[in-house]
């Protein structure tokens, strides 16, 4: 994921603010005439696809790697909850770790949003949320972007928690005691 970013950072620092590029591009594909210089917006864009790349690529391995664990480890379990949340709730639960659920609901609310392209829309009955985290408030409106101030430094504190949620559960006595995992996505020898 770095050399994906750095790529993205690399193409928006040589093309973005480049007025005959996007002159270019607008005659290429034939895209209707912009006023340029128009750069913060086209970087705003960028940094979210960006964000967007970074955090999915982090959970889609998180989430790829805890479903084949618990899969191993509590066949039931995994078939009884194919809802991320719920299963993560109770694994943790399972194997008697300490309680996750705010940072659960954060993280997997910011993957729902990251699904409908930024936007908050919640399941269900439920409207707007609020969590606070580490003294962070962070609010999900019903049918709006999601907006976190300096979202970087927050990818990155968010991207420790999952790591450290990850290793606290390949940590537990009652996982460490299986030896293998299989992983159908593995390349084979």
């Amino acid at each position: 994921m770095v050399d994906t970013s750095i790529l993205f950072l690399t193409l928006s620092h040589r093309y973005l603010g480049d007025e005959s590029w996007w002159i270019d591009i607008q005659r290429i594909y034939n895209l209707s005439k912009r006023p340029i210089p128009f750069f913060d917006r086209e970087l705003d864009y960028f940094d979210q696809m960006i964000s967007m790349s970074y955090f999915f690529f982090i959970f889609s391995s998180f989430e790829h790697s805890i479903r084949r664990i618990i899969q191993v480890y509590n066949s039931e379990l995994n078939k009884s909850q194919s809802n991320i949340n719920t299963l993560l709730k109770e694994v943790i639960k399972n194997l008697d770790l300490d309680n996750k659920d705010e940072f659960i609901d954060l993280f997997i609310l910011i993957r729902n949003s990251i699904h409908n392209n930024g936007l908050f829309i919640p399941r269900g009955t439920s409207s707007n949320r609020k969590i606070i985290r580490k003294g962070i408030p962070f609010h999900f409106d019903k049918n709006k972007s999601i907006e976190i101030k300096d979202l970087w430094i927050h990818w990155i504190s968010i991207s420790k928690e999952i790591v450290s949620l990850f290793n606290s559960i390949i940590n537990s006595e009652k996982i460490k005691k299986i030896r293998y995992f299989p992983d159908p996505t593995e390349l084979s020898q």
